[in-house]
């Protein structure tokens, strides 16, 4: 059980950082395009705005910039951490993109937080006997 959790906490831990290099690339290889704060005519993201708004969201959940839950929680709640960063980011509060599709297509943020959280979500069914993040905020 705890080579189980070890590889879990690894796993979650790999796809919230490689979610970061994702926004990076999409932005990098111009694949996608987004509104950005205070843009005009939908412009092209600043080259960071998608990488520090994820940033943010994680490190509002604690999650960043220490990656320290993934040693110290149990899964579960590590991964009610990254759908409470999905949820945030969802809100729309800095992003006027986030959450729907303009004619520029999905927000990269969105897409890659629902990845994760879809990720998050394997990583939980995979693992014998341990309770799923959403199962978890229900009985909260």
């Amino acid at each position: 059980m705890s080579q189980q959790i070890t590889r879990a906490h690894s796993r979650l831990r790999l796809a919230t950082l490689k979610t970061l290099d994702r926004l990076h690339a999409k932005v990098k290889l111009g694949t996608t395009r987004c509104t950005r704060i205070g843009a005009q005519n939908g412009d092209d993201c600043e080259s960071l705005a998608c990488h520090m708004l994820y940033l943010d969201v994680l490190k509002e959940v604690g999650i960043w910039p220490s990656l320290l839950p993934f040693e110290t929680l149990p899964v579960h709640k590590v991964a009610r951490l990254i759908n409470e960063a999905k949820g945030l980011a969802v809100c729309g509060r800095d992003h006027p993109n986030l959450g729907t599709t303009s004619s520029l297509g999905p927000c990269p943020l969105l897409e890659e937080l629902g990845s994760l959280s879809l990720h998050v979500e394997r990583v939980q069914a995979e693992m014998k006997g341990v309770q799923s993040s959403k199962v978890s905020r229900t009985q909260t």
